[in-house]
């Protein structure tokens, strides 16, 4: 798959594991396949700051919660995370 997609941007990705997410992302390079939007899922309802900070560390803004998932956008997608200010 990763050579599938080589050079082409991702938009979107949807990260459910039941509460394996810390896990997944240890292994998965945000920084170098850099999907747009990443939808995340958090079992604790935010209890648990430390899956945020660590989207944060690697570059990605929480912009909604929607019951155990949060939806993140990559920092340097200025024009979306405006575009998700009016919105949520």
């Amino acid at each position: 798959l990763g050579e599938r997609l080589a050079g082409r941007p991702i938009d979107f990705a949807s990260f459910d594991v039941e509460g394996h997410e810390a896990e997944l992302l240890a292994g998965f390079d945000l920084e170098r396949w850099k999907p747009r939007v990443v939808l995340l899922e958090d079992n604790s309802k935010g209890d648990d700051v430390m899956m945020q900070r660590t989207m944060e560390r690697r570059g990605y803004r929480p912009v909604f919660v929607l019951s155990f998932d949060t939806f993140y956008i990559r920092e340097s997608e200025t024009e979306l995370l405006r575009r998700a200010a009016d919105v949520f």
